[in-house]
């Protein structure tokens, strides 16, 4: 990643983008982290970034799903090999684990 741009992740699809600028479009769309961002000068407000990525509806894509569970932590090779219903049921456990699960 750049350290010099605004770095924006699509918690659905998985696409990064950067950018010179930040995005007040990207800011407010629930899909889209900010997950890296430029230095910012001294005294200035700290830059909140995304630290999670969202989950996936239940209904998405299995790739919409295999991104997240790499990001939960679970490794591609296995995240790939898993059925779809496997897959949503370890990040489901995994989330509560994490006290993160909304289900």
């Amino acid at each position: 990643m750049n350290a010099t741009k605004w770095v924006y992740r699509n918690g659905r699809t998985g696409q990064t983008i950067e950018l010179d600028e930040r995005s007040v479009r990207f800011d407010h769309l629930d899909n889209w982290l900010l997950i890296a961002s430029p230095p910012q000068p001294e005294g200035a407000p700290p830059v909140q970034v995304a630290t999670k990525p969202l989950r996936p509806a239940d209904n998405a894509s299995k790739p919409q799903w295999v991104t997240y569970a790499i990001a939960r932590g679970i490794a591609e090779a296995d995240a790939l090999s898993l059925s779809k219903p496997a897959l949503i049921e370890e990040c489901n456990n995994i989330d509560a684990e994490d006290g993160d699960g909304a289900h």
